[in-house]
């Protein structure tokens, strides 16, 4: 046990479960708490029911008497004794309503624990609980639990940096070979998680794009509704557990240069133990100017384009709609929706937004 650190991500429960049982708890809990936004995500938990983990993250996350009176902090153990000891009266903490309407429907009367890690406001918190007949939690417990912090904040570091390698290695298979492209991975509620270099750059511009409130956001009202429009289906999607269609869109950019091009596609299914939001969509930022830099010739060898179709894929990945790309090369647009069905049957796509993302991300590792 006291080689803790040595775990994996994967078995924390099993950590957990043992610390529990030798703590004598019904219960163990590991969670994650933004006091930023009262978000909780709850990677662990062993003995509480589902019900009661979404009334804590819904309300009673708010009224936490432990946080509330500033008593979290990395480290240091508390129990339900020290509420009363705080406010310098004897029976405060059953007179709370985080007692009554939570711990004590669940048939808890006694509780310990403490921070792990806090950092910008965000805690990672173990807690033990106990009903009372199993009675308090005593110095030689809260002495026992002291003596396994360093090592669970140990193997939580470790957990952590395997969350930020597995993010990183997330969006760098999207990266493009043939574009400086900004990859941007958001979370189950829309937040950035992880943005790449270019990406960062292009937000700090503030000229079409920016990150507001943790999200992606376009400048422009129009191009902002139909970007939050379509981040929001993604989303919703994948919470249904339906298929994610990639999506695609121009954002304007106030200077007048050459207009962003913004893709969308689903982020494989992989949970993050130690992050508040697992990956959902990853969103491609790349600006038009660099898109025409394209490298036409490997599409025209790769999936055998005639000339026509590689000039209707360019512009299709520029931004043209088809009926604009059809004036631009001169043909009717029942000749250039031939060649696009020409174009999805070589790629084995059905719709343009999975076009274009095929050929912005299709960087030939197959080939």
């Amino acid at each position: 046990m006291m080689r803790l650190w040595r775990q994996k991500s994967g078995q924390w429960p099993e950590v957990l479960d043992r610390l529990g049982k030798l703590l004598s708890s019904e219960c163990v809990g590991l969670y994650i708490q933004d006091n930023n936004t009262d978000q909780v995500q709850s990677p662990c938990l062993i003995g509480i029911d589902d019900v009661y983990i979404r009334s804590y993250d819904k309300y009673f996350v708010k009224v936490n008497p432990w946080f509330n009176a500033g008593l979290m902090k990395p480290g240091k153990v508390v129990t339900d004794r020290d509420i009363d000891l705080f406010y310098n009266e004897p029976g405060r903490y059953l007179k709370t309503e985080f007692y009554n309407d939570w711990l004590k429907e669940q048939g808890f009367r006694y509780v310990m624990g403490g921070t792990l890690q806090a950092e910008n406001n965000i805690f990672i918190n173990v807690t033990y609980f106990r009903s009372k007949s199993a009675g308090c939690f005593t110095d030689e417990d809260i002495n026992c639990h002291k003596l396994f912090v360093p090592h669970l904040q140990k193997s939580l570091e470790m957990s952590q940096r395997i969350d930020r390698i597995n993010i990183t290695e997330l969006a760098s298979e999207v990266n493009i070979n043939r574009l400086s492209s900004g990859v941007v991975v958001l979370g189950e509620s829309g937040r950035v998680v992880h943005s790449n270099n270019i990406a960062k750059n292009i937000l700090n511009e503030n000229n079409g794009l920016i990150i507001k409130n943790q999200k992606v956001v376009a400048t422009k009202p129009a191009d902002n509704r139909t970007l939050q429009t379509k981040i929001r289906k993604s989303l919703y999607s994948r919470k249904r557990k339906i298929s994610i269609e990639p999506f695609h869109l121009i954002v304007t950019r106030p200077d007048g240069r050459k207009p962003y091009q913004v893709t969308g596609l689903p982020a494989v299914n992989n949970k993050m133990l130690f992050t508040l939001e697992s990956p959902a969509l990853i969103i491609l930022l790349t600006k038009q100017d660099e898109v025409s830099n394209v490298d036409t010739e490997y599409w025209r060898i790769r999936h055998k384009f005639t000339d026509t179709e590689v000039s209707l894929a360019t512009l299709l990945v520029q931004g043209s709609s088809v009926k604009d790309a059809a004036n631009q090369l001169n043909i009717s647009y029942g000749t250039a929706r031939w060649h696009l069905r020409s174009i999805f049957q070589k790629t084995g796509v059905h719709r343009q937004s999975e076009l274009v993302s095929l050929l912005l991300t299709d960087d030939g590792a197959d080939f």
